[in-house]
């Protein structure tokens, strides 16, 4: 079965996600931010989905594939936002912004989004609906209408 990472905060690592083995994974409503690389796909065989994230403010790649790599990962409705490199041997997928994610306060760890974030219903439209009933937003937390 595809391993499932999903309503994460990620930060302060030298590798936010790297998916280095086994293919198949889904990583879905993430904040990937403040760490070395955001989010890597290094394994050359595996075909992986990258949805609803917002992956910001990372020092090197927003989100890398390894060039050898024969698949490309699927990207959909992410918010990849101020880093080093924002996409690197990849390009933004359906839905895909990059626009300042508008944390409260991502300082002291408190990512819910303000009420001007552009993530507010920005997710996948196909995807389920946040707790509220309105679309999904990109991120760790829904914002509640």
């Amino acid at each position: 079965p595809p391993t499932q990472i999903s309503h994460s905060i990620i930060r302060f690592n030298a590798f936010g996600i790297a998916v280095t083995q086994g293919g198949n994974t889904a990583i879905t409503h993430n904040d990937i931010s403040y760490n070395s690389e955001g989010l890597w796909f290094a394994d050359p065989d595996s075909s992986s989905l990258a949805q609803n994230n917002i992956i910001s403010e990372n020092t090197g790649d927003g989100i890398y594939r390894v060039p050898i790599a024969i698949y490309f990962p699927i990207l959909s409705y992410n918010d990849v936002w101020m880093n080093g490199t924002n996409y690197n041997n990849l390009s933004p997928g359906t839905g895909d912004i990059s626009l300042d994610p508008r944390f409260v306060d991502p300082t002291n760890g408190y990512y819910h989004l303000q009420a001007t974030s552009p993530c507010i219903d920005a997710g996948d439209p196909s995807a389920p609906n946040d707790p509220d009933g309105t679309r999904a937003d990109m991120g760790a937390f829904y914002y509640h209408h």
